[in-house]
Order: C-alpha cells, then sequence, then structure tokens
C-alpha cells in the first residue's frame, strides 16, 4: 500500500512546447499544493538535431502531491516505431531523456524527483534503480543522443512481459510516470512528497511492486 501512488491524472493529446505550462501564466514561485504542470514528452528519436517526431502529454498537478500521471493509450500509432525517446518537463526545466522502447527492450518503469528551491523548479532527476530485475542497463541520454556521463541502470523488459492480449498491455508497460518533490516551497517549507520515492524503499519490495503491475493489464487504443 506504501508503495501506491496517491494520485492518477489522464492527459490529452498536445504537441510539445518550449515549457510545460499556459504561456500567460508566467513562472510563479510555487508553494505546497499550489497547481502547476508536469508534462511528459515522446518522441521518435534521442537525437533532437534530427527533428524527430514528438508529441507532448500535459498534466495539471499539486506541487509537492505525489501522483502517477498515466497515458491511457499506452501505445498509439506514434508510438509504434522500434525507438521511442522520452522525457519529463515541469515549469521551464526538463529531465534527461530515456529510452521508453528500443527494439524489443522496453523501458517502462518511470520515476521523477522535481527539485525545487523556494518555490522555483531548478531540475528533475530520474529516480532509477534494478529492482531485483533480470536485464538492466545505463538509460538516460542527452538532447543530442549520447549518454548521459552520470547515467544510472534501469530494468528492462521484452515484449513478452509488455504483450497482455489483443489491444492491451501490462500495467507495468503503460505509459506513465510517477512524480515526487523535493527541496522548499516559496515559504522555505521542506516539500516531503520525496519520502515516497521508489529509491527510499527496499528494493525487494519494490521488486514485488512491479510485479504486481506485471499481472494487471489495461487497454489500448485499437
Amino acid at each position: 500500500p506504501m508503495l501506491r501512488a496517491a494520485g492518477i491524472v489522464l492527459s490529452l493529446w498536445v504537441r510539445a512546447e518550449a515549457r510545460c505550462a499556459p504561456a500567460s501564466r508566467g513562472s510563479p514561485r510555487l508553494g505546497v499544493g499550489d497547481k502547476t504542470w508536469v508534462c511528459i514528452v515522446v518522441a521518435t528519436k534521442l537525437d533532437w538535431r534530427e527533428s524527430p517526431e514528438y508529441i507532448r502529454f500535459p498534466f495539471e498537478v499539486r506541487m509537492d502531491r505525489y501522483a502517477r500521471l498515466e497515458v491511457r493509450d499506452a501505445r498509439p500509432s506514434m508510438l509504434n516505431s522500434s525507438l521511442i525517446s522520452v522525457h519529463a518537463q515541469s515549469e521551464d526545466e526538463a529531465s534527461y531523456q530515456k529510452r521508453w522502447r528500443d527494439g524489443d527492450k522496453n523501458f517502462p518503469f518511470l520515476a521523477v524527483v522535481i527539485k525545487v528551491e523556494r518555490g522555483n523548479v531548478k531540475s528533475i532527476a530520474w529516480d532509477d534503480a534494478c529492482y531485483e530485475c533480470n536485464d538492466c542497463q545505463e538509460n538516460s541520454f542527452d538532447f543530442d543522443g549520447s549518454r548521459y556521463e552520470h547515467a544510472d541502470k534501469q530494468c528492462y523488459y521484452g515484449d513478452s512481459v509488455c504483450a497482455a492480449g489483443e489491444n492491451s498491455v501490462a500495467k507495468l508497460c503503460q505509459l506513465a510516470l510517477f512524480v515526487s518533490w523535493s527541496g522548499t516551497d516559496k515559504r522555505g517549507l521542506p516539500l516531503l512528497s520525496q519520502q515516497r520515492r521508489f529509491s527510499r524503499f527496499d528494493p525487494v519490495d519494490v521488486s514485488v511492486y512491479l510485479d504486481h503491475l506485471k499481472d494487471q493489464s489495461v487497454q489500448t487504443a485499437s
């Protein structure tokens, strides 16, 4: 139960823009519980100099509220590409990229910690580890497609694990992002949701939770 996300938010399809917030909103300093935005961006390449096709999924969230953000249509037509990259955005900041799919390898487990200083989003870090899985690879990339030098390893799974019947996939392989927050809000209050990030749990417990997601299925777009 401790590993269950506090909330699930569903997104709409929106073309990616420069920042993850409405243009008219500005860049306000955030307090605990304030509304803000987190975006999942998927693309067909790792090297953005090659002008990949990409789509951004925006989610309105509450700052310091732990959440699982999920896209219902887990494998829409664009995601059938042999290589799919993914990164997260919040306000004016972006994470490094990850491969979400590369050939028959799937890297579905995505979790970030958004780092905030006095209410200003400063960076987004992936919360990675090899949680008792059999197969792990380094999986963080810069936007020119080069591997990030401090990349951590991440579990990957074959298509046989992700497939769950016609027009469905294992819930583990649904396009989704776990979000937690660290740092301080605009009043200097500490952000507490980072205490629920997966890297703070025993790897065996996380592995049990991931196995649970493998056993569930979700419908995809037909």
